[in-house]
């Protein structure tokens, strides 16, 4: 019997579990008995490693990413295990697949392991908000990295998405293309700041935004980058240029002009955000690089020195916010207008 059986039993997640055996103030005496009770029924006692590693390192980290769908989440692995595996810690991937309950059991499974201290990659929610919080209440450190963009509790490594994105549009604009079109996705904050550069460029160009041409999509895919592209097909007006707000996007775009027999870049240009994938298409994909294993390694080592200044007993100071600024990447898939 384990952790999960405990929860089922006494009708409570795994994170309040989780709560119970770390002695959190948080929960409710009456929700403290019902679990103690689940658990002498059900046998159970708190992992074996955890009790002995109590009060000492486990020398664990945990990187807790949304999808292991998007490829850029595996370079910020790399960088963070780099880091890590030099230090001798080993770090633990947790996948949340966009999914709360997932990630409220993650909460629970790596309090009871007792982690040193946790990476972390979410998109905006009251979930991630309630996760990070959790972690920070049992004196592990947190080091935000990607998203989410809008929390001021922990260290965050961010990229900077709107300066990134206004360096894309522009360079567009200045290649000759008007319109530009963009592709994003619902419901994030990642994407509206994305949306802002876009904004931002053309405000500073003198040039109006036609909203019929900025299409939300939901979710990073190659599907949603097809179906943004079709909308512009349906719709009779394919822009001159579209700005997607990631690879993922921008290839399945590129996928869905060559279904339609659009010839990329010489009757409509794409640019991606990320380079996580750009090489791989055909044509190779106009892109902004974003250094995602600097932007895991840069975590990592943040997270260390969180880390040792606990060990030490020292205080942590005021927190960390970083944020790394994207790098255009020229390949085939924009047609310069003004090139001689």
């Amino acid at each position: 019997m384990g952790i999960r059986e405990v929860a089922s039993r006494a009708g409570v997640s795994i994170a309040t579990v989780s709560a119970v055996f770390n002695r959190r103030e948080s929960v409710s005496e009456s929700v403290r008995k019902r679990v103690l009770e689940a658990a002498r029924e059900l046998d159970y006692t708190p992992n074996r490693f955890a009790r002995v590693l109590r009060g000492k390192s486990s020398h664990l980290v945990a990187y807790i990413v949304p999808t292991v769908s998007n490829p850029l989440f595996s370079h910020v692995l790399r960088g963070i295990e780099d880091v890590m595996s030099a230090n001798e810690y080993s770090v633990i991937l947790c996948n949340t697949d966009f999914d709360c309950k997932r990630l409220s059991d993650y909460v629970g499974i790596l309090g009871e392991l007792r982690i040193d201290g946790l990476i972390i990659s979410a998109d905006h929610s009251s979930a991630t908000r309630q996760a990070i919080d959790a972690f920070l209440k049992d004196n592990i450190p947190v080091v935000i990295t990607c998203a989410p963009t809008d929390l001021t509790s922990a260290d965050a490594v961010l990229v900077n998405d709107e300066m990134s994105a206004y360096i894309a549009v522009r360079y567009l604009i200045e290649s000759g293309h008007f319109p530009v079109g963009a592709i994003g996705v619902t419901d994030s904050l990642t994407a509206q700041r994305r949306l802002g550069g876009y904004l931002r460029a053309h405000k500073e160009l003198g040039l109006a935004v036609d909203e019929n041409l900025v299409h939300m999509e939901h979710g990073w895919t190659q599907a949603s980058g097809r179906s943004g592209l079709q909308r512009f097909i349906d719709s009779g007006h394919v822009p001159s240029a579209i700005f997607a707000f990631s690879d993922l996007l921008a290839i399945g775009a590129l996928k869905q002009a060559l279904a339609a027999k659009i010839d990329v870049p010489n009757e409509l240009s794409i640019v991606g955000f990320d380079d996580s994938v750009a090489e791989l298409s055909q044509p190779e994909l106009t892109t902004v690089r974003i250094p995602y294993y600097d932007l895991g390694e840069l975590a990592a080592k943040i997270l260390l020195g969180r880390m040792r200044q606990l060990k030490r007993g020292l205080p942590l100071k005021r927190r960390v916010r970083r944020e790394i600024e994207g790098v255009l990447e020229i390949r085939d898939s924009v047609r310069n207008h003004r090139a001689p």
